[in-house]
């Protein structure tokens, strides 16, 4: 009886240690993967903020540009 009790305890226990060394692993694949989309992201945000100055300066060139037309538009 005592016998199958320790054998009891150590498969258990043995399911249990393999269970969680599967879940760690999982978890530390999972953590790299956030890591990368955490990067990707950051340089996804740092573009947008790049593209939005390029995008202000263009419309801010344009709108200078139109002002200038319009006033040698009006010159007789």
């Amino acid at each position: 009886m005592m016998q199958e009790l320790e054998e009891l305890r150590e498969t258990t226990s043995s399911s249990y240690l393999d269970q969680t060394k599967c879940l760690r692993l999982a978890l530390e694949e999972k953590q790299k993967q956030l890591d990368s989309l955490s990067t990707s992201n950051a340089e996804l945000q740092n573009s947008i903020k790049d593209l939005d100055e390029r995008l202000r300066a263009s419309k801010q060139s344009r709108a200078d540009a139109d002002e200038i037309i319009s006033r040698y538009s009006a010159l007789p």
